[in-house]
């Protein structure tokens, strides 16, 4: 035999646990506003940091790393079919020379740094 005292304490703690969930979104007698045009212009700037981060590290990092490593991939991906150790190095190489286009993608998306 199930006892109804046990479900009805059961209950009634899921039902006053309800009730303090939905008088704490109240105040008073109003309903606090849901989210205005402040907290999300706050995200959009929020976003926009993202951009301006990945924007600084195509700018100082991804493009002048690129730029050094491309003159090294045209001189080495010619003996690539030759050895397979220099096609696993020339592949390392082709990921670096393609930082910025990530970078972009990145800020284009505005996607967190980290």
């Amino acid at each position: 035999m199930h006892d109804n005292r046990s479900n009805s304490s059961f209950y009634g703690l899921r039902t006053s646990f309800v009730e303090k969930v939905e008088t704490s979104e109240t105040v008073g007698q109003q309903k606090l506003p849901s989210p205005g045009l402040s907290e999300l212009l706050l995200w959009e700037n929020c976003n926009i940091m993202h951009a301006v981060l990945w924007f600084l590290a195509l700018i100082f990092f991804a493009w002048p790393l690129a730029f050094t490593v491309c003159a090294l991939y045209v001189l080495v991906s010619p003996f690539g079919p030759c050895c397979k150790c220099v096609s696993i190095i020339t592949d390392a190489l082709l990921i670096a020379v393609r930082l910025p286009l990530t970078c972009s993608e990145n800020m284009l998306r505005k996607t967190p740094f980290c």
